[in-house]
């Protein structure tokens, strides 16, 4: 099955959040050793929002719903261009501010396969 991907258009004011994996010892006379986890050390989320008619934020829910946290998409990220993401596990969340125009709100959480 091909990876789908998100394409609705998300709010120019979306967040990005880097953590790094590394480990890291500390000696007694305050030498400290730092190394990087894995191929893959840098973890990437984005939160993201999308504000639109009701029947385009339905789309959205259908979407998500379908890939859940655990099935991968792609999705173009600003300044990263295209990237494997899934939803978190936190999910989303909708807001209606009427007139038939709802904002839903996700985390992006990047990922990587072999």
């Amino acid at each position: 099955m091909a990876t789908e991907i998100f394409n609705w258009p998300t709010t120019a004011s979306l967040t990005k959040q880097v953590k790094f994996s590394a480990w890291t010892v500390q000696f007694d006379d305050g030498y400290e050793q730092t190394v990087r986890k894995g191929i893959n050390p840098v973890a990437a989320t984005w939160n993201v929002a999308v504000t639109g008619p009701t029947e385009t934020i339905a789309a959205v829910e259908a979407f998500l719903d379908r890939h859940g946290a655990d099935v991968a998409f792609n999705w173009v990220a600003p300044r990263d261009g295209l990237v494997l993401v899934h939803a978190t596990t936190d999910g989303y969340s909708t807001s209606e501010s009427g007139g038939g125009v709802s904002t839903l709100s996700v985390a992006f959480k990047r990922v990587y396969v072999p």
